[in-house]
């Protein structure tokens, strides 16, 4: 195989799938910015959020940075030719996944999630899936 066409599916090199796979929870978090700044009294099942907004604020703005920021860790083009610049990202890019993973365990523990929407389970795996990304973005660090 081509090693340019190596990082490519369908013609679209892969940091532009990642950042379209990322569009869509993006894109819902800042609508969830958009409607905590607005002033309008939030609906019920979003109280916990307009009480506390500092996690869900940190967590949105550092998982945009996450998706946008880290999707071009993956192009060989940065690393090779601006290997300082793919390392300053790369410090960034952890620095902003502990974040997100951090806001989202204290989001989880600290918040009561109104009955009826969600149930324990789901408690738990976001509790999982937070402090998985916590340790492997910890491990990865290291293994580096």
């Amino acid at each position: 195989m081509n090693p340019r066409a190596a990082g490519r599916f369908a013609g679209l090199p892969l940091p532009a799938w990642l950042i379209m796979l990322s569009s869509v929870p993006l894109l819902g978090g800042v609508a969830r910015l958009l409607q905590l700044s607005s002033g309008d009294p939030p609906a019920p099942e979003d109280l916990r959020f307009a009480i506390a907004p500092l996690p869900v604020t940190l967590h949105i703005i550092a998982a945009t940075f996450y998706c946008l920021v880290g999707a071009f860790q993956f192009d060989s083009g940065l690393r090779s030719r601006w290997l300082a610049l793919h390392r300053v990202l790369g410090r960034l890019t952890v620095t902003c996944g502990l974040i997100v993973g951090l806001t989202g365990l204290w989001m989880t523990l600290a918040s009561e999630i109104p009955s009826g929407l969600q149930g324990e389970l789901l408690r738990v795996v976001r509790v999982a899936v937070a402090a998985s990304m916590v340790a492997f973005l910890v491990l990865g660090v290291m293994t580096i």
